[in-house]
């Protein structure tokens, strides 16, 4: 029997997505084991207006006759109900997060963002009505949003926040307060609280990418609001659980609940990595392939969950402290590089890592080479973790490649030839 060497199954593993664990890790760090634990309360997300949220799909029957009702309700009641449809087949994930059993499904949020009531099926515009009052909540007073209005983070400052605050609003909030979702709310008291009790020497970096530290912050709590509402809807008991285990409980029971891989999929990923498996053919490796492939495949669901938070929760951040922030966060050569107006390709990694080194020299003969056609760069993790941290180092060497436009449009781990990533580069359009 043909298997897939020992020191190839670490290559796959690390062409992998890398440990799930790492990221959940990162996003719960201050939720450790000697937080309280929590009680079976649930809080929900806020929400300045109503909210009625439709999950369905584009040719499901009952669906396509809740379109034209969504539509009016849109118009109708513009500046007193905000009305949302999701497509489930486009985004699986938004059903698993919603807990839905069956499409079309109607979600009832108050302006406080509490779940009221949901109804599974059809329902008419004049069922809607009367539901909302029945749950006491008044459409006839129009609301002025004074603040969470604004554009998403992602569509004013692209590159700078990659998670929970890619759909978060830019908005007017209170003097010290720099993040709003419902009972989440954190302040710039906060976030220099933990600037102080960093490592002094990595304050410098902290203070530099403190929109990173927000992100981070925020992702915590808003996962933990998330899991609470979610396991109060099921009544599942949380008693005696600490913060971190319930996060832990969450992403594992619901996010990734049905997360599996197909052999289709498995059949692709020996395609493209053939060369790792040696002699073995895929009915020989596909066994071994399979927790890598799972792995990055549950990796990429929690990374698309936690973009898509401020889709289901209502996200209002500081426009003028993040206007200020941006300028700070940008001060890096990555930042830099994105935004020459040239394509870009970003090395992480370090002094005395083996294929790290091996890089070394394929760097400095592409930057030679390719001088005022593109950006060539070189990060030393060690040197800037929270810049690695940003863009979601977890193994080294990775090389990131950015468009002209400063879009990352490819990633790589581990040594790269000076070939393959000449025909990367082509493929860009440098020549």
């Amino acid at each position: 029997m043909v298997v897939i060497s020992k020191r190839n199954i670490t290559r796959i593993a690390m062409l992998a997505a890398g440990c799930l664990v790492l990221l959940v890790g990162r996003v719960q760090t201050e939720a450790g084991e000697n937080q309280p634990a929590a009680d079976k309360g649930s809080s929900a997300p806020a929400s300045v207006l109503p909210r009625l949220v439709d999950l369905g799909a584009g040719k499901c029957i009952p669906c396509k006759k809740m379109k034209p009702i969504l539509d009016q309700l849109r118009e109708e009641y513009q500046g007193r109900m905000e009305v949302v449809f999701i497509d489930v087949r486009e985004n699986p994930d938004e059903a698993t997060a919603y807990g839905i059993r069956t499409i079309p499904t109607q979600i009832f949020y108050d302006a406080s963002g509490k779940e009221r009531t949901r109804h599974e099926g059809f329902m008419s515009k004049e069922d809607i009505l009367a539901q909302w009052k029945s749950l006491g909540v008044d459409l006839n007073t129009r609301q002025v949003k004074s603040d969470g209005n604004g554009p998403t983070m992602e569509q004013t400052y692209p590159g700078l926040v990659s998670g929970a605050l890619t759909q978060a609003r830019l908005g007017a909030l209170a003097d010290g307060l720099l993040l709003r979702a419902g009972d989440v709310q954190i302040k710039e008291d906060d976030l220099q609280a933990k600037v102080k009790a960093s490592p002094e020497s990595v304050r410098p970096q902290i203070k530099k990418n403190m929109l990173f530290l927000l992100e981070q912050e925020a992702t915590e709590k808003l996962l933990l609001t998330m899991a609470k509402l979610e396991f109060g809807r099921t009544k599942t008991d949380i008693t005696g659980l600490t913060p971190r285990q319930i996060i832990q409980k969450f992403i594992e029971e619901v996010v990734l609940s049905k997360v599996d891989v197909a052999e289709v999929e498995l059949a692709a990923y020996y395609a493209d990595n053939k060369d790792l498996c040696g002699n073995a053919t895929f009915e020989q490796a596909k066994d071994q392939l399979k927790p890598y492939v799972l792995q990055e495949k549950q990796q990429r669901t929690v990374e698309q969950y936690l973009r898509t938070l401020g889709r289901r929760v209502p996200i209002v951040v500081s426009a003028a402290w993040t206007r200020e922030q941006a300028k700070l966060a940008r001060d890096n050569p990555v930042d830099q590089a994105r935004a020459s107006g040239k394509p870009s390709v970003v090395d992480f990694g370090s002094v005395g890592c083996r294929p790290c080194d091996m890089m070394t020299p394929i760097l400095k003969t592409l930057k030679e080479k390719y001088q005022g056609r593109a950006n060539v760069l070189f990060v030393h993790v060690r040197e800037e973790s929270l810049l690695a941290s940003r863009y979601g180092i977890r193994t080294i060497p990775v090389q990131i490649f950015f468009d002209k436009d400063g879009k990352e449009v490819y990633r790589h781990m581990g040594y790269f030839p000076q070939p393959d990533i000449e025909k990367k580069l082509r493929d860009m359009g440098v020549k």
